[in-house]
């Protein structure tokens, strides 16, 4: 957050993908010493109009999602970036499922074309994959990050679609014809999320080495049956409010994103690729078999296997992963299920 008068000495998971600067030392008095450094770096570099330079870390910028009490999840891989450059529409409908269990969290399951034909599908584990799934969003894809000079989120529909049209995005456009395609079909829900889909680096300078996706919360698309004072109840009348919302000084309500890749989420202290790319097999599924499983798995070992010809009794739950709703199944098979469920991809 260098540009918004912070000097980067926190990094927040949700950024980027990224937990700590890599040269940030733990022990405390060293760590006291390293901000005070980095400060003093934000201080010369502010003043010299040089805060971001080639081979910084790159950013979102500031109040992007933060405070959000929504989170979307997506799940982005390196070919995503093969993906974006293929698809010849730039847009079109998305869908959207809520994480079992969890309060006001949501994963992006699908994209389809402005006639909601499946384009992709994104690939989650046995929980999240089985969860149902809605069409509820909008999405785009851009060139760059979408940013106001010099380093700022967009905050009115008015300035995203300024600063969309910079970069030959049609939003107004877009929203027009989006609005007439819900109306269109059977849907009941006017009211869609906005996913923006851009490619980004690392480091500033660097080639892109993924998509990642930021949203916007209520977009209100005007309603089959939707009637306003002083216009007339008809199609083109909704096109129009669709139109003027684009161009609106309403706030945006940016939403928390995140890439629930499986290397994003295992940026922190997943294993060495020497243990990530072997085959595992876990002899033994009772309360240090499962430990070690499902700790392997979160640190990214994934092609693991288990062995194990017991039934899981109440007993085994004094010191086990698994718990009572697993009581009377296979050991072997209910681990494997909590395995491919721990961070919602596929354990083989």
């Amino acid at each position: 957050m260098w540009r918004d008068g912070k000097p980067c000495l926190e990094r927040p998971i949700d950024g980027l993908g990224r937990d700590q600067w890599e040269d940030e030392p733990r022990e405390l008095a060293a760590a006291a010493l390293w901000k005070t450094g980095r400060l003093l770096q934000w201080i010369d570099a502010a003043a010299a109009d040089a805060l971001v330079e080639e081979g910084a870390a790159n950013e979102l910028p500031a109040g992007v999602g933060i405070g959000s009490k929504l989170t979307l999840g997506f799940r982005e891989v390196f070919e995503g970036l093969d993906w974006a450059a293929s698809v010849g529409e730039r847009w079109g409908f998305a869908s959207i499922a809520s994480v079992p269990g969890a309060t006001k969290t949501w994963a992006l399951t699908e994209l389809l074309d402005d006639r909601s034909n499946s384009i992709r599908r994104f690939e989650w584990g046995t929980s999240l994959a089985a969860a149902p799934s809605s069409i509820g969003a909008v999405w785009l894809l851009v060139p760059v990050l979408p940013v106001r000079e010099p380093w700022d989120a967009p905050k009115t529909w008015a300035q995203l679609r300024d600063v969309l049209m910079a970069h030959n995005v049609d939003l107004v456009d877009i929203m027009v014809r989006a609005g007439a395609r819900y109306r269109a079909g059977s849907r009941k829900t006017a009211t869609h999320q906005l996913l923006i889909g851009f490619p980004y680096s690392q480091r500033v300078g660097e080639a892109p080495s993924r998509l990642h996706w930021l949203a916007i919360g209520k977009m209100p698309l005007a309603g089959r049956t939707e009637k306003r004072d002083g216009f007339r109840p008809r199609e083109e009348s909704r096109k129009l409010w669709d139109r003027q919302l684009a161009g609106s000084s309403k706030s945006l309500n940016w939403l928390r994103t995140e890439n629930w890749a499986p290397d994003q989420l295992q940026s922190r202290g997943g294993v060495e690729p020497e243990v990530s790319s072997k085959k595992i097999l876990i002899v033994g599924a009772g309360s240090l078999g499962s430990a070690i499983a499902e700790n392997l798995v979160r640190a990214g070992a994934h092609r693991v296997g288990v062995m194990d010809g017991e039934i899981l009794v109440t007993g085994n739950l004094v010191r086990h992963v698994l718990s009572m709703n697993d009581v009377g199944h296979a050991k072997a098979d209910a681990l494997v299920r909590k395995l491919n469920s721990v961070l919602r991809i596929s354990v083989q």
